[in-house]
């Protein structure tokens, strides 16, 4: 019904500039792009977890303002914080910037769902 692993894999932000819901062309598939993954976001910030929340802000503040879905990809391994020093740390904080916005929770299959009842064409 959909796919959700549309992203970058030199960096956070959109490939392909498609930042909201589509259907793939070929497939017919419903494409939920994703628009960042922990690693790209820690790496672009030099591994430091304050620039990290600055730039995830950055994209959430971007998704706001479009009106698409801010979809992060986040790997439990990450919250080894002996291993990933300041990972959770920006997760959370992520989560608290996103409650405090009223931001809605949703899975994928929610997100799918939810646009395939409305007026969104994809």
């Amino acid at each position: 019904m959909y796919d959700a692993s549309l992203g970058r894999t030199d960096g956070i932000g959109y490939k392909d500039e498609r930042i909201g819901p589509f259907r793939h062309g070929e497939t017919g598939l419903a494409v939920l792009p994703l628009t960042l993954m922990e690693c790209y976001l820690f790496a672009e910030a030099g591994h430091d977890p304050k620039k990290a929340l600055k730039l995830a802000l950055k994209w959430m503040n971007h998704a706001e303002k479009n009106s698409v879905p801010f979809t992060i990809l986040w790997h439990q391994r990450m919250f080894n914080e002996e291993e990933f020093p300041g990972y959770a740390w920006v997760y959370e904080e992520i989560l608290k910037e996103s409650k405090n916005r009223e931001a809605d929770f949703l899975k994928c299959d929610e997100i799918y769902k939810q646009l395939k009842s409305s007026d969104v064409k994809i």
